[in-house]
């Protein structure tokens, strides 16, 4: 993910604009300040859960 001002800088838009095209786009979820792909999942190499 990132965050949404970030996000929303990048895209020179209004912050109400920003939050429609959120709405809009279904495959973005918005959590608290970051925005994800709503397909995304953090994940675990082996090694890491060791």
């Amino acid at each position: 993910g990132m965050p949404k001002e970030d996000a929303r800088n990048a895209l020179h838009v209004e912050q109400r604009l920003f939050t429609n095209l959120l709405e809009e786009v279904g495959d973005v979820v918005a959590q608290k300040e970051l925005i994800r792909l709503k397909s995304f999942s953090a994940a675990l190499s082996d090694e890491e859960k060791t």
